[in-house]
């Protein structure tokens, strides 16, 4: 019964990721107005993501043994680093054709990036005579499948390498507002891939569906940067999730707090009716968690304007004097 649980589980989440990556695909379809060399490798770049997720879940359902789970670890090696030297290619069209920045020449990276992959594989292949050479004590810890791994990791920490100086760059050079606004989704979907790849990379559960769901949100930052000409302030949307997530988190634990010394209370008196303790002290724990919530929310908003948006004046406050 716990196999089959699993086995369904697996099914769900490896049959969800493909439904998202399609959904995605059929929204960079759909719109087709300006289509340029940027939409239509991202519409390529999912399509091979697709069939990429579908190989790992087969492979994931499939018979288990030391056997599969070399090939789905060295099949999802493979396809990050694809996916990786796509998204480097990307960066470099994206900040071309949005942001008016040029980028270097993407042929060294191409050719590292192949012969890494190439030699990878090879050694995967490695005839049995030549695997005598790994007996070197200086190579005891490290056989062909341990070096094929990292020469993947390698081609990888290039591509993404290049997608990252691709957006400072760009970041480096851009003026308009509007451009950096750009570069800065970037950058977010940058994010999630790097952070999804990496726990990929390393293995076990639940790292690598985290990783895949940090990637598939990475491509879904990066089509709806893409579709959309006027992006909202992605700066502005960080700091109200910011602001939102630290109010929560002080209203909960003044919350918990008030909570706790009610069973402390009821703990120390036990000849109290519980009810009688527990009603006044949530009763508190509400008004505390309204009084922080009033008195907090302002002053914290003004404080992230100052550190993070570099504004030291409050615009409600300039709009009632105005």
């Amino acid at each position: 019964n716990q196999r089959a649980m699993w086995f369904a589980i697996e099914i769900a989440a490896y049959a969800s990721l493909v439904l998202g990556y399609l959904l995605l695909i059929l929204l960079a379809i759909r719109h087709r107005i300006g289509r340029g060399p940027a939409q239509r490798l991202l519409e390529l770049t999912l399509l091979l993501a697709v069939i990429w997720t579908a190989a790992l879940g087969l492979l994931a359902i499939s018979t288990p043994g030391g056997w599969w789970s070399f090939v789905w670890h060295r099949v999802a090696e493979l396809g990050l680093v694809v996916l990786a030297l796509l998204t480097a290619e990307f960066a470099s069209i994206f900040v071309q054709s949005s942001c008016r920045q040029t980028s270097f020449r993407p042929w060294p990276r191409r050719v590292a990036v192949i012969v890494l992959s190439v030699a990878a594989i090879a050694l995967d292949n490695l005839p049995a005579h030549w695997q005598s050479l790994f007996s070197n004590p200086l190579l005891s810890q490290l056989g062909p499948t341990e070096l094929g791994t990292w020469f993947l990791v390698l081609a990888w920490l290039i591509s993404m390498g290049s997608a990252w100086w691709a957006g400072l760059k760009a970041m480096h050079g851009a003026t308009i507002s509007k451009h950096r606004n750009r570069i800065r989704y970037l950058y977010a979907a940058l994010v999630g891939f790097t952070v999804g790849d990496m726990l990929i990379f390393v293995g076990g559960v639940p790292d690598v569906y985290v990783g895949l769901v940090a990637r598939l949100l990475g491509f879904g930052i990066i089509t709806f940067t893409l579709l959309r000409y006027d992006l909202p302030d992605i700066r502005r949307f960080g700091l109200a999730t910011l602001r939102l997530v630290l109010l929560v988190g002080v209203t909960v634990f003044i919350y918990l707090v008030a909570l706790w010394g009610g069973v402390l209370l009821a703990n120390l008196f036990p000849d109290i009716p519980r009810l009688a303790v527990a009603v006044p002290f949530a009763s508190l724990a509400l008004v505390l968690a309204a009084t922080v919530d009033v008195l907090v929310s302002p002053r914290l908003h003004r404080f992230l304007d100052r550190t993070i948006m570099g504004r030291y004046y409050d615009v409600q406050k300039a709009l009632r004097a105005y």
